[in-house]
């Protein structure tokens, strides 16, 4: 049996501003979206829009799809989200992501990975956003695995 698996080493230095990764079809059942309304643990509550919470979920799917996620012994510091539009209950939806600006504040690398989410062949997203991440260096990440 396999366990998890590794996740790669990302230096800071190989991450392109700008460099677009997606899109990445996501297929919403109305199930998932139901479940995401209330708490968690509560009956399914049905409904016509997408839930809100259904974001954060896209969106730490398409950074793990493009990334494979938040590199070892980084942090994720602040997550931003900005609606513009509801998503309807089932949706076909895409998400794209985009590494953002890289800086160095506090002795600390950080980069902004920027993702939208949209219907298929939209250009206009429903909802975007981003996520600053506290990036480690190569021996950090390495020593994390």
């Amino acid at each position: 049996m396999g366990g998890a698996p590794k996740l790669a080493v990302v230096p800071f230095e190989e991450l392109e501003e700008g460099r677009e990764y997606g899109p990445f079809p996501y297929e919403v059942s109305a199930e998932l979206c139901d479940a995401l309304r209330g708490a968690p643990g509560d009956e399914p509550r049905p409904g016509a829009g997408a839930p809100p919470g259904l974001y954060t979920i896209l969106f730490l799917k398409a950074f793990s799809e493009a990334m494979g996620g938040i590199p070892p012994g980084g942090v994720a510091l602040k997550f931003e989200i900005d609606f513009h539009a509801e998503a309807p209950s089932p949706a076909n939806l895409q998400a794209q992501v985009t590494i953002g600006r890289k800086e160095e504040k506090r002795g600390r690398q950080r980069a902004a990975i920027e993702i939208a989410v949209s219907s298929p062949g939209s250009s206009e997203p429903l909802v975007s956003g981003s996520m600053t991440i506290a990036w480690a260096s190569v021996a950090e990440q390495e020593a994390s695995l």
